[in-house]
């Protein structure tokens, strides 16, 4: 559920006929947001998906966090059902 409401709120954002050929590694993904878990240590998937600007950035951070929690260097909860994704950091 939320995935498909950030997703929609792209669908507003992309213009219709633009071509992005921005590409983003899932790599580049894991360091920006090791270096903003750094730095807040807990993140809403919410907001840090507000600050991407593509659909393909969007599936690089989802990527992103499903990498680091197989490393077991964050943990993803929710606080109840359909709620924001909390993102915390397990590293010191």
């Amino acid at each position: 559920m939320l995935f498909f409401v950030v997703l929609q709120r792209f669908q507003h954002k992309n213009n219709v006929g633009e071509v992005n050929i921005k590409e983003v590694s899932i790599e580049d993904m894991v360091l920006w947001l090791s270096s903003k878990l750094h730095s807040a240590h807990k993140l809403s998937f919410f907001e840090l998906s507000a600050e991407l600007t593509t659909v393909d950035e969007l599936i690089s951070l989802f990527l992103a966090i499903l990498e680091l929690c197989r490393n077991q260097k964050i943990k993803v909860y929710q606080e109840s059902d359909f709620e924001d994704l909390v993102i915390e950091s397990l590293v010191a």
